[in-house]
């Protein structure tokens, strides 16, 4: 079936879950990997191979992203209960963002290039 835009796409995903009644959290790998497999998208493999690095680059940044968009009880609940995956130490947002990763960037330009990287990867 060929999948004509995103809304589409979300339709075609939900008739195949059992359980589920919306769409996949995009921003999780593991949802990513198996909506491309479900949607049988043609760069399957490829976004799998981007996805499935482990550790996941931007995993501190969604619990992260998450409170500062929603400002929610449950994502302050979430950012303050979550462990950085580089150590098992508490998320401090200041020290997230602002602490120095390989290569002596900054951890936020860091994950703005990993992103970039994957993209080009993945459209390429």
């Amino acid at each position: 079936m060929k999948i004509r835009n995103r809304e589409h796409a979300g339709h075609v995903l939900i008739a195949q879950y059992k359980k589920r009644t919306n769409e996949p959290d995009w921003y999780l790998p593991d949802d990513a990997i198996a909506a491309a497999g479900k949607l049988s998208l043609t760069n399957e493999k490829k976004i799998a191979a981007e996805l499935g690095v482990t550790p996941w680059g931007l995993s501190d940044l969604r619990h992260l992203r998450n409170f500062i968009s929603h400002r929610s009880g449950r994502s302050a609940i979430n950012l303050r209960n979550a462990t950085a995956v580089a150590k098992a130490d508490p998320i401090i947002p200041t020290a997230l963002c602002y602490e120095y990763a390989l290569g002596g960037m900054r951890r936020y330009e860091s994950w703005a290039g990993f992103m970039k990287g994957v993209a080009k990867r993945l459209v390429d």
